[in-house]
């Protein structure tokens, strides 16, 4: 099922959902001047360990309190985040398929350093779109809209602690072989770290 428009919130390596709802849609925008939303998937991504799903955040700082907006929202770099995030990465997917073919390509958007949480999402995605040869593009939002008319709002549907919206999208999540899946039934919206390091550049036919 095609949709001509959707607004998507950026994110951190997000969900298989929102590379589904990209991959599917004309004209995708994303939102540039909304207020930050803690504990979604802005600054967090879902990836499965040997001990089962572990999320990795990264830690921020809002320039102007509760209602900084996303663009403006800083990196906070009093941690070392970018390496435990990529140990906690390279121990989930060293023995994955493809681990090796993208492993560069990924640890590299962890050595270059932003200040804006927005500028590291838009790196990530665009690798992303890179890797899974994704023909979509997409645009920022110029000014902010509570209630967008014009288009399907997944800004905030698309949530860790959220049940996914059927009414807009058919989602489905054919099932593929993850690294433990020996341990664990499937588990279905990772990041798409998942997806990519386990099907490749194949990933994007389950999308």
């Amino acid at each position: 099922m095609e949709h001509r428009k959707v607004l998507l919130s950026t994110a951190f390596f997000p969900p298989i959902a929102y590379f589904s709802v990209y991959t599917r849609t004309p004209e995708v925008l994303i939102e540039k001047q909304e207020n930050y939303n803690k504990q979604s998937y802005r600054n967090r991504c879902v990836i499965l360990t040997c001990n089962g799903p572990l999320t990795l955040i990264i830690p921020v700082k809002k320039t102007c309190g509760n209602n900084t907006p996303i663009h403006q929202i800083a990196i906070d770099e009093s941690t070392p985040w970018r390496k435990i995030h990529w140990k906690a990465i390279e121990s989930a997917y060293n023995n994955s398929a493809y681990f090796m073919y993208y492993a560069d390509s990924i640890q590299a958007l962890y050595t270059k350093k932003h200040h804006w949480l927005i500028d590291l999402n838009e790196e990530i995605l665009q690798n992303c779109i890179r890797l899974l040869k994704i023909e979509n593009k997409h645009t920022y939002t110029e000014e902010f809209n509570h209630i967008p008319i014009d288009c399907i709002d997944f800004r905030n549907n698309l949530h860790p602690k959220k049940v996914l919206p059927k009414e807009e999208f058919n989602f489905q999540f054919p099932e593929y072989y993850q690294v433990f899946n020996d341990k664990f039934p499937f588990q279905k919206n990772l990041s798409i770290l998942d997806l990519l390091f386990n099907e490749g550049k194949m990933g994007i036919d389950l999308l």
